[in-house]
């Protein structure tokens, strides 16, 4: 698999030099194809090569069943049932192959990009209050407690991360593209950052309390899932905005517009940075 993962990576570099020389040949166009072709790959490797061997899938999994219990209406469950499936589908063998079909990653497009708006956050403090009475075998009062510091946990991450926006396809722009790769390792680190800083602090705090550990440990899983899949929703959505863009000037033929021109090489660059962050996940001892 990371033979693989690093030859797609290779020919996705390979795309952007074809993208470069095309741009400084006047094939602005042309330029714009390759540019695509490489955030396919690109994606297709973050999805399939690191989400996987991170075992994320069904930490994604866990989340929509927490959504699940408490959806509002049998729409919501039915949707959120299909989504399940899809992002449990990441966790096959044979997930390459559902990953390169352009409905798929359009579903679970779907999924990440809920996760990754901040007014869904806000949700998941209802569902960890709910989350209350499901243990049996402690009292109400010694889980009440662990569960507030775990809570507080929770409120101090979300309220520290400022999400930025990102705009729907319809509102598509060059400046789009850069705001999104800008923000991939922005959002990532910046949510991982303050959710683990504070893990750390709540776990010393309460040291040689079991309880109050096992709850923040169990309120950090829940969040870091959040983290990882705003790492990967700008990618699948930089994937969307390139596809439709392309679709859309490709008949009738047309001149690009002038801010697509002009952002090309600062995109190329921008795509190659998130290229190798990408083959640095490939490749590291913790992947």
């Amino acid at each position: 698999m990371l033979e693989s993962a690093e030859t797609w990576l290779r020919y996705a570099e390979e795309d952007l030099k074809a993208a470069e020389l095309l741009f400084k040949s006047g094939f602005h166009r042309h330029a714009l194809f390759w540019v695509e072709q490489a955030s396919e790959k690109i994606l297709k490797v973050f999805i399939v090569d690191v989400l996987r061997a991170k075992d994320l899938a069904p930490k994604f999994a866990d989340v929509i069943s927490y959504y699940m219990m408490y959806a509002v209406s049998d729409e919501d469950r039915k949707e959120l049932e299909r989504l399940y499936k899809e992002v449990t589908r990441l966790s096959d063998p044979k997930s390459y192959q559902h990953i390169c079909k352009e409905k798929h990653i359009e579903r679970v497009m779907l999924f990440f990009d809920m996760l990754s708006k901040a007014p869904m956050l806000p949700p998941m403090k209802e569902i960890l209050r709910g989350l209350s009475d499901i243990p049996k075998k402690i009292s109400k009062e010694r889980y009440r407690r662990a569960f507030r510091e775990a809570e507080k946990l929770v409120g101090e991450a979300v309220s520290s991360v400022q999400v930025p926006p990102i705009p729907s396809c319809r509102e598509f722009n060059a400046s789009c593209i850069v705001q999104i790769l800008h923000s991939i390792e922005e959002r990532e680190d910046r949510v991982r950052e303050v959710i683990l800083n504070a893990a750390r602090k709540e776990l010393e705090r309460h040291k040689g309390d079991e309880l109050a550990e096992e709850a923040v440990k169990d309120v950090c899983y829940l969040y870091t899932s959040f983290s990882d899949s705003l790492a990967v929703a700008p990618y699948l959505t930089l994937h969307t905005y390139l596809c439709q863009f392309f679709e859309a000037t490709r008949y009738p033929e047309g001149e690009i517009p002038r801010d697509v021109v002009e952002s090309l090489p600062q995109i190329i660059c921008l795509l190659r940075k998130n290229l190798e962050r990408v083959m640095r996940l490939v490749q590291s001892s913790n992947y």
